[in-house]
């Protein structure tokens, strides 16, 4: 089982290594947990961008005030994924968060808004039709090709979705990858 649906994913996890099923609480506990945590949430992100951001210099823009000697495109980079990871708590206390290419597109819309050539659509969605390399951190990935239309990877997103569901019924495992 694993094998298969890792093939489709295209990446794995040591299933081994996580005491499932993980302890469920209330949802709105949950998202008061996540949005105490945010300042780290969006640190952490941003330094697998290569935001040169401090956590403290985080919490002080995420509190409202600005912080000088800093370039604008890291700033908006930090309130771009503050707002994403409040879509998804809004959207878990109000019902409507799915792992949808719909919500998917939504928080990449917030996330490369203004540092993307074009962002809230899948690569060939649109215009821009160049082949990318991801860089995460100290790791590079080379994606599927870009194709007009974006076919083969909304192709791609929806059978890791179905895998997910069809092979992984813990909600806790689910939200690995």
């Amino acid at each position: 089982m694993s094998d298969a649906l890792f093939q489709i994913l295209g990446m794995n996890w040591n299933r081994e290594l996580f005491p499932l099923p993980l302890q469920r609480g209330e949802a709105v506990r949950a998202v008061k947990r996540y949005l105490k945590s945010l300042p780290q949430f969006v640190w952490e992100a941003a330094q697998l961008e290569g935001n040169p951001y401090t956590f403290p210099e985080v919490q002080t823009l995420l509190d409202g005030i600005t912080v000088g000697g800093r370039k604008l495109s890291d700033t908006q980079q930090i309130l771009g994924l503050r707002d994403s990871m409040k879509l998804v708590a809004q959207t878990v206390l109000d019902g409507s968060f799915a792992v949808s290419k719909r919500m998917a597109c939504d928080l990449n819309a917030l996330i490369a808004r203004d540092e993307a050539l074009e962002w809230g659509q899948f690569r060939g969605e649109g215009r821009e039709m160049s082949n990318v390399s991801v860089a995460l951190g100290y790791m590079s990935y080379q994606p599927k090709p870009t194709e007009p239309g974006g076919k083969n990877l909304t192709t791609s997103f929806e059978a890791g979705i179905s895998a997910l569901n069809a092979h992984v019924t813990d909600p806790s495992e689910r939200a690995l990858p």
